[in-house]
């Protein structure tokens, strides 16, 4: 492993100085990751670490689909100079969040999906009911529920939680069916409401701080 410590040692003296610190250490990390997968026949497997070989870094992935539940760490961006998140991230949380979950029930990327339908889904409502903070680092799973589903337009339950439990937010979004192109509301097609009928009745609507 000298080698591979000579190689990380020169790369962080080519790093930018002003990059916090907790950056320059997930730099680091990603390129002897890289590394190591570009030259592992030079490395004992006994001698790499399982937690280097495991993704690093930030960013949201689905770890179930019924029920939708989506992983997310907090980046430092998302944070104001304290490190606690802006409240208009937990906007972008749940959109995200909204397109995975149309992405999971139609079968392929959300908006190559809906536009096929002949639909898109800009909001109508979105409210949130805040119960604890999220700071930098801190990871979280957003589970999504189908309330209602009407004309034009269908509710979405999500709750933030962390990794045991704890409720940290209820969002409420309402998406309005909309045609590409065009400021009307048109009725939800009818092959995506069958998919949110079907997966509403497989993960119903609770109550309370239940799921």
């Amino acid at each position: 492993m000298p080698e591979v410590a000579t190689k990380v040692a020169a790369a962080s003296h080519r790093m930018p100085s002003r990059l916090p610190g907790l950056w320059v250490t997930r730099l680091k990390e990603q390129w002897l990751c890289r590394y190591l997968s570009d030259n592992s026949s030079a490395v004992a497997p006994a001698r790499i670490s399982t937690s280097m070989t495991q993704p690093i870094g930030y960013g949201e992935y689905v770890v179930s689909e019924v029920p939708f539940v989506v992983r997310r760490r907090v980046k430092w961006g998302d944070c104001d100079p304290a490190g606690m998140v802006y409240t208009v991230m937990f906007s972008e949380f749940v959109i995200s969040t909204a397109e995975l979950f149309y992405g999971s029930l139609l079968g392929g990327p959300a908006y190559t999906e809906m536009t096929a339908l002949g639909c898109t889904t800009p909001t109508r409502a979105l409210s949130f009911d805040f119960r604890r903070s999220l700071a930098v680092d801190d990871e979280f799973d957003i589970v999504v529920r189908v309330a209602d589903v009407r004309n034009s337009t269908y509710v979405l339950e999500m709750d933030g939680r962390r990794l045991d439990g704890d409720m940290l937010f209820r969002a409420t979004l309402t998406p309005i069916c909309m045609p590409p192109h065009e400021r009307r509301a048109m009725e939800i097609p009818d092959a995506f409401r069958t998919k949110l009928e079907e997966y509403r009745k497989g993960v119903p609507t609770l109550q309370g701080d239940q799921v």
